[in-house]
């Protein structure tokens, strides 16, 4: 199931500022597990250390997602057992979304140098591959979505080589 961004459900948000603050800050078991068990004693504290280290990872989202939470009580003291599944499901699906689109940027900038390199322009990257110029410039922004088979297709042409780690 993809990231819900329409989801208001306060342990969904907190579970998806968890991984977006732990991405960018070193957090203990100990702090992880009193996120999704008791937000009002850990929270503040890791907000804080984010915005100390200065991350630029998601820092908008962050905000917004902050701007979510009720304003007179944002962190519960506890979650319930049923909340404590929100907020990992929150937590998880921000994750994967985080990774999709560092993958996708790696993939954007893998795809471009080769490109470059081999002097092709994009136009005669899609007509060697197959596809619109629209797609090469879509795949070289990292801002779409583009099948396994198209993908493989642009690979294959630039003779880049894909891994699975």
């Amino acid at each position: 199931m993809p990231l819900d961004k329409n989801c208001k459900d306060v342990p969904y948000l907190l579970g998806r500022m968890a991984a977006i603050i732990e991405r960018s800050v070193e957090l203990t078991p100990h702090q992880q597990n009193q996120a999704q068990e008791m937000p009002y004693i850990i929270f503040p504290t890791m907000i804080a250390k984010y915005h100390e280290a200065g991350s630029p990872l998601r820092s908008s989202e962050l905000s917004e997602l902050i701007c979510l939470l009720p304003s007179d009580r944002p962190f519960p003291d506890r979650l319930a057992l049923p909340e404590q599944g929100q907020f990992i499901i929150g937590h998880d699906h921000e994750l994967a979304d985080i990774f999709r689109e560092q993958n996708r940027r790696k993939v954007a900038k893998a795809v471009k140098l080769k490109r470059v390199e081999l002097d092709l322009t994009q136009e005669q990257l899609a007509e060697k591959a197959g596809i619109t110029t629209q797609t090469v410039g879509n795949i070289e922004s990292g801002n779409c979505n583009v099948s396994l088979d198209v993908l493989s297709s642009v690979m294959a042409v630039l003779g880049i080589k894909m891994a699975i780690e």
